[in-house]
């Protein structure tokens, strides 16, 4: 595939003005989303539970005091809902054609193709963590990578992976889209040792810290035994001249003048004589006819456009790159959860963000309440110095054994009444529950359980069609970041399965098939006259369908 130039916005761009560049955008991504990770990070600490979900101070106090500290985690109930939601109603990704180059033959195998790509990646595992973090703190995300088929081939795919932790993603913070298509820039980081650096990339040396200290700027890239790496991601201003042909075809300038010349030699012109043709131009004003024929120029622009590189840094020193990027895309996909824009700032959160003090009063009222009952079961004595001397350690277990020791004119030790569970502890108890329903959107009958008694059918599914439609958000968000996906994966595949070769496409019902593309087709003296299948031809676009799997319609059929 020829390259077109790049052309950056400054005259010159060297190692370190790029670094400098990383590091400030960097620096921005970090300041924009600095509220956002930190309610993140509490979010999933309440998720994972125990003390997580009480201050520390209090968890410190209890601690000392040998009181109970419970954690009743319902936190995890709600999310598994939301997740288990979307596994009943997958997104299905279909390409149709756009302009009149474009068809549905081609369009079908692209279909297929991409269903083997997302079968061969197990998408609907990494569909299914990217919302679990969109749910659980507000983002998730995947990617789209080129790879080799296998160790002994050259030809490549199209794969999807997980991140497994969305948040050594880096965004642009100037990106509108919720997909953050239209951003300029990207990171993803990975934090490892200086052992590992040189493991991984011999011949590279990890960048040493300052010996004066620090730079503010490179903190987050340096710590004294770690070393953090990162894709740099990032578009560059690109000016290409198009043309347009008189087949109608719009192409790249740079690409037909390296082929025209090519495609000219391939033309036979024949003309005809009492209806029988020959080779060669008519000599009068015999019809001609050309075989072949390379359609000519009708007009040309420049146009502004971009090319995607990618650059892997350490903050202080480029270790790979750049590397050219076939596709338009910067192929990293977030999932948003919920979110809200104050004063152009966006704010994002899962279900657990405004459940998290619902859950802590819970935690403390029902620790209070069981902390009672257990201390009614043994009231406290009151006793005279003289009658507990000599056993002042003893029952240090707490044991269930009261020694008393008589003293002459001195009444027996008296028991006092106990503290009592509370009418209190328990309403309190009950209304977090409800409060936890109420900031998550899901009600009872969402969560396979009963509104209270009395509770009549038609509320219990008024009140189940209320939380569907207060988590619908979560599910729009999925299958917005999997339509884009769609969109990486219609830009990607010409230029990566760019030969002729047999792939496996998969239909919509789920069976599996084999088709050639980019076929070459030659005549009886081995010119070529065209190509089956060509990939490269036409323009198509991805949408997305959401319901159920074949191959749950099929059992639903079935029954």
């Amino acid at each position: 595939m020829a390259r077109e130039q790049i052309i950056d916005t400054r005259e010159e761009i060297t190692e370190e003005s790029l670094l400098i560049e990383a590091r400030e955008r960097m620096d921005d991504s970090l300041t924009y989303e600095q509220e956002n990770r930190s309610e993140a990070e509490t979010d999933l600490l309440f998720k994972l539970g125990g003390h997580n979900q009480w201050p520390a101070h209090i968890v410190k106090d209890r601690l000392q005091d040998a009181r109970p500290i419970l954690t009743i985690n319902k936190l995890p109930t709600f999310t598994d809902q939301v997740i288990g939601d979307s596994r009943a109603n997958k997104v299905s990704i279909k390409v149709r054609p756009t302009g009149k180059e474009g068809s549905k033959e081609v369009a079908k195998i692209l279909d297929g193709l991409i269903r083997n790509i997302q079968k061969e990646s197990d998408s609907n595992a990494v569909y299914q963590w990217g919302l679990q973090c969109a749910v659980d703190s507000g983002l998730g995300a995947w990617t789209v990578d080129i790879v080799h088929i296998d160790d002994n081939a050259f030809e490549k795919e199209l794969v999807i992976k997980r991140i497994s932790n969305p948040y050594t993603v880096y965004l642009d913070p100037k990106a509108q889209e919720p997909t953050s298509k239209d951003g300029r820039y990207a990171f993803i980081t990975e934090l490892i040792s200086r052992k590992e650096f040189k493991a991984r990339y011999p011949g590279k040396v990890p960048s040493d810290l300052p010996k004066q200290g620090i730079a503010d700027d490179l903190k987050f890239w340096f710590q004294e035994e770690d070393v953090r790496i990162a894709e740099y991601w990032v578009k560059r201003p690109l000016k290409k001249r198009i043309y347009l042909l008189a087949d109608n075809r719009v192409v790249s300038g740079e690409k037909w003048d390296a082929v025209k010349d090519d495609l000219k030699e391939k033309e036979e012109i024949f003309h005809i004589v009492d209806g029988v043709p020959e080779v060669g131009p008519a000599p009068g004003d015999e019809q001609e006819v050309v075989l072949n024929e390379v359609p000519e120029i009708v007009d040309e622009r420049t146009v502004e456009s971009h090319q995607v590189l990618m650059y892997l840094i350490d903050g202080s020193q480029i270790i790979d790159g750049p590397n050219v990027w076939p596709g338009k895309y910067i192929p990293i996909i977030p999932v948003q959860g919920k979110e809200i824009n104050i004063n152009g700032k966006k704010h994002l959160r899962g279900i657990i963000r405004n459940a998290r003090d619902p859950q802590a009063i819970y935690n403390y009222e029902r620790t209070e309440e069981i902390e009672r009952n257990a201390l009614a079961k043994m009231p406290p004595m009151i006793a005279t110095a003289e009658q507990m001397e000599g056993h002042d350690w003893n029952n240090d277990q707490n044991d269930a054994v009261r020694i008393y020791t008589h003293v002459a004119g001195q009444e027996r030790p008296s028991a006092t009444i106990p503290p009592q569970a509370s009418s209190g502890n328990i309403a309190q108890a009950a209304a977090a529950n409800d409060e936890m329903n109420a900031t998550t959107g899901l009600n009872p009958p969402n969560l396979g359980l009963t509104s209270g008694a009395g509770s009549s059918g038609i509320k219990e599914q008024v009140l189940q069609q209320k939380g569907d439609i207060g988590t619908l958000e979560y599910h729009d968000n999925q299958a917005r970041a999997i339509k884009f996906t769609g969109d990486i994966l219609v830009d990607l595949i010409p230029p990566v399965y760019d030969n002729e070769r047999s792939i496996v496409v998969i239909g919509e019902d789920e069976s599996e098939g084999f088709k050639t593309i980019n076929q070459k087709v030659f005549d009886k003296e081995g010119n070529q006259t065209h190509i089956i299948n060509d990939l490269s031809i036409g323009r198509y676009a991805a949408a997305v369908s959401v319901g159920p799997s074949f191959s749950t319609q099929r059992v639903e059929t079935a029954n």
